[in-house]
């Protein structure tokens, strides 16, 4: 029989499964074999009943073992068939972004996803401790109700809190609860354009992507601005907006996915000016405004009346500001806000009740401890620094092997980076996928000509000497 170690943090249920698994795998105990009895492995091993039953009761779970009512349990017999990853239906022609979405969220199949939109889970473990984590989602699981529609009470204090630290005018009663960025981007559209209205989107663009899907009932609505290095081209939007008169505009101001940098205050000015001017909204997406290393402000910042003015009509009534806690704290946690003008929180309630209802309370109440505790932030900046040094290293690995990577400025998570000289990208993407190497060419995110000689390239990742050498040798032939 095996012992347990005292000393150790592991958890004793732990060390009991551990144990059990370990006589399994080396033959001690046999396909069909009885276990000891709760009783009798408690008192072998000194340990509560409670402990050993929750351990059978967790192997039990995992398929190793099996109860039988009146005689006890026995080891598990092993599959007769090995379990076969699913298979995702062909993917259709024409539509690269589509398998680029299946693919960013199935990284765990690539032993280097250097174009995924996550950060490394070692980056993340810190967030969260799993002392309180199992605590968390108990506290939720007992409570035997929903999440309210809007997101619980507490958690939109807090969250109000956060964003008048960012500099943002914001109460609890203007914030909206959402499933991440792309369920809050989706409610504006729904709620905000009628059958004939037009949405722009900066290109390149991860919400170009998005929208380019063949079953996207806004793709023959969608209009593309050239997005700069210092923000979206001002020119260009201008006549869409003296063309067809655009309802909604969705930009980044922060930390750009896929080109990087940020919207200078100028060009955040004049946006502003253009949208009261031509009468459309504008949804700040500020999903990687956390990763962003240098002085920060936002357009909804920027519209908020002063000193107390009311502004009924004005620009503030025009501006959306939404955000997640998907990339920083972790990709399985689907909580995103919306900052919405007080006119606009019941239509998106009603589109929220009609879609999802609400939000899982377990991801609220991880989120709302983790702002609570005092963690949020530290984690934030140990995160930040991270990227900025990975951003820097990759960025100096990819001049040396030929790539352009624009550097005025820009700044977060991704590097858009273009290959060489009589590189065949299409070529490159096949040879990453053999070696299994997530890999994103700039077409996925653009419809500008040319866009098919760039890389999105996740810093997090493409900073790995292993991917560098692997990049090399492929340009080497």
């Amino acid at each position: 029989m095996f012992a347990l170690d005292r000393q150790t943090p592991t958890p004793l249920v732990n060390q009991i499964c551990d144990g059990i698994v370990a006589q399994i795998e080396q033959q001690q105990l046999h396909p069909g074999s009885r276990l000891p009895s709760v009783r009798s492995l408690a008192d072998r091993l000194g340990v509560s009943s409670f402990t050993v039953a929750s351990a059978y009761d967790r192997l039990s779970g995992l398929g190793l073992i099996n109860a039988r009512r009146g005689s006890g349990y026995y080891v598990a017999p092993p599959l007769a068939v090995p379990v076969q990853p699913v298979e995702l239906a062909p993917m259709p022609s024409g539509h690269p972004g589509v398998a680029f979405l299946r693919n960013s969220l199935n990284t765990q199949r690539y032993r280097l996803p250097v174009s995924c939109g996550f950060l490394p889970p070692a980056w993340l473990e810190d967030a969260i401790p799993s002392s309180v984590s199992g605590r968390l989602m108990r506290n939720a699981l007992i409570q035997g109700a929903p999440s309210p529609i809007a997101g619980s009470d507490t958690l939109r204090e807090r969250l109000a809190y956060r964003l008048r630290e960012q500099g943002l005018q914001a109460d609890a009663g203007r914030v909206l609860v959402t499933n991440g960025v792309t369920h809050g981007f989706f409610l504006l559209c729904q709620t905000l354009l009628g059958p004939e209205d037009y949405v722009v989107v900066e290109d390149p663009s991860y919400f170009l992507l998005q929208l380019r899907q063949s079953n996207s009932p806004l793709s023959g609505r969608l209009l593309t601005v050239p997005r700069r290095h210092d923000g979206p081209d001002l020119q260009a939007l201008e006549q869409l907006c003296q063309q067809y008169r655009p309802k909604l505009l969705l930009t980044q101001t922060l930390a750009h996915n896929p080109i990087g940098g940020h919207t200078s205050m100028a060009v955040a000015h004049r946006l502003l000016v253009l949208a009261e001017r031509y009468g459309f909204y504008l949804a700040e997406d500020d999903i990687f405004g956390d990763l962003a290393s240098s002085e920060r402000f936002y357009l909804s910042q920027l519209a908020a009346p002063q000193h107390g003015a009311v502004a009924a009509g004005g620009i503030s009534e025009r501006v959306f500001y939404l955000s997640s806690f998907s990339k920083i704290l972790s990709p399985a946690l689907r909580i995103g806000l919306i900052l919405t003008p007080a006119a606009w929180m019941q239509p998106l309630l009603e589109r929220k009740v009609a879609s999802v209802m609400a939000c899982s309370l377990i991801d609220e109440t991880v989120v709302q401890y983790v702002l609570e505790a005092g963690r949020f932030q530290r984690h934030v900046e140990r995160v930040r620094e991270r990227v900025r040094e990975a951003r820097s290293k990759a960025s100096r690995g990819l001049d040396r092997l030929g790539f352009t990577v624009e550097q005025d400025g820009r700044d977060g998570l991704f590097l858009w980076a273009k290959v060489p000289e009589g590189v065949v990208v299409p070529a490159l993407l096949e040879q990453a996928q053999r070696d299994e190497i997530f890999l994103a060419s700039g077409e996925v995110f653009s419809l500008q000509p040319g866009s098919g000689q760039y890389l999105r390239l996740n810093v997090s990742y493409c900073h790995r000497p292993e991917f560098l050498q692997w990049l090399g040798r492929q340009l080497r032939g």
